[in-house]
């Protein structure tokens, strides 16, 4: 009678490639007769923790290798193999070996100031093999050469990041072993410090003054990074024929203040001037908004009676 065969020997397989798999065993005959025949050998795989796939191949006697070359993308894979004749099938073969395919890319990453003044990085990771992830950081135009950070958790914080550059970031899923997604699209950029937006709403404008009177300049300081303003500057000229010729612009002195207002004390100007002037503002970072629009207006004396 024939009896069961024995199982293959030495079994192995690694990942050869991103949608295949190689496999190899050896015969086991030693010592045997005639009684212990193989007929065929069976390939099994399993995806994750799923079911068994036992008949995934079915090859000769005398087969010693396999080729799987229908893997998917964000996949974890297992296989065994087992030997079958007349009198049975062998127990199945399995390796301590896992094949990770390709993660699924991250989607949908964000960077956003925190009021720590931190930026908080996170994403959506739709693979199912993914256990770790890597931020990287991009400082101004240049990506950096290596991930900030690795971690297992689908959000990082960047603790005191340049305040004077801008800060982007894209993101890598990690499978078990090391086997890395496409990179994920580019976060939009953070910039901690900024120099603001020009000046608005300037007062006064096309009205006329008592000359003989002080008056107040005001604006609006417009924040990019939501810092208040730390300082103002004031260029004017004027012209004494309602605007037809202008002088050259004067800028006065660069003023350290939070108030967007400045005082033009009495008698500044010439009766029947008319004033030009534009503003610029400071806020945290290093340099100025652009200068505002321009606004007029004109100064007189008071009718005599």
């Amino acid at each position: 009678p024939y009896k069961q065969p024995r199982p293959p020997v030495g079994f192995g397989y690694g990942k050869t490639g991103e949608t295949q798999a190689t496999l190899w065993w050896g015969l086991d005959f030693t010592g045997l007769d005639g009684a212990y025949p193989w007929s065929n050998v069976r390939v099994g795989r399993q995806t994750r923790n799923g079911p068994w796939e036992e008949t995934l191949q079915f090859l000769g006697w005398d087969a010693t290798s396999a080729v799987d070359s229908s893997l998917s993308p964000d996949r974890c894979y297992t296989y065994a193999v087992r030997s079958e004749g007349p009198g049975g099938v062998s127990g199945w073969v399995t390796a301590p070996t896992q094949i990770y395919t390709k993660p699924t890319t991250p989607n949908g990453v964000a960077a956003a100031k925190d009021a720590s003044g931190a930026i908080v990085v996170t994403w959506n990771s739709p693979s199912t093999i993914a256990e770790r992830w890597e931020v990287w950081h991009k400082a101004g135009a240049t990506w950096e050469t290596t991930p900030i950070a690795t971690t297992t958790s689908r959000s990082w914080t960047h603790v005191g990041p340049s305040v004077t550059e801008t800060h982007a970031y894209r993101v890598v899923a990690l499978a078990p072993d090391g086997t890395r997604s496409d990179n994920s699209g580019e976060s939009g950029a953070v910039q901690l410090l900024a120099a603001p937006n020009a000046p608005t709403d300037l007062t006064p404008s096309t009205v006329t003054l008592n000359r003989s009177a002080a008056h107040t300049r005001a604006w609006r300081h417009n924040s990019r990074d939501s810092t208040p303003q730390s300082a103002w500057q004031i260029q004017t000229r004027a012209s004494l024929d309602s605007g037809a010729t202008w002088g050259s612009w004067a800028a006065g002195a660069k003023i350290t203040s939070t108030a967007s207002s400045a005082t033009v004390p009495a008698g500044t100007y010439t009766a029947d001037s008319t004033i030009q002037w534009q503003v610029r503002t400071w806020g945290a970072h290093a340099d100025p908004s652009a200068w505002s629009a321009t606004s007029t207006y004109a100064v007189s004396a008071l009718p005599v009676t």
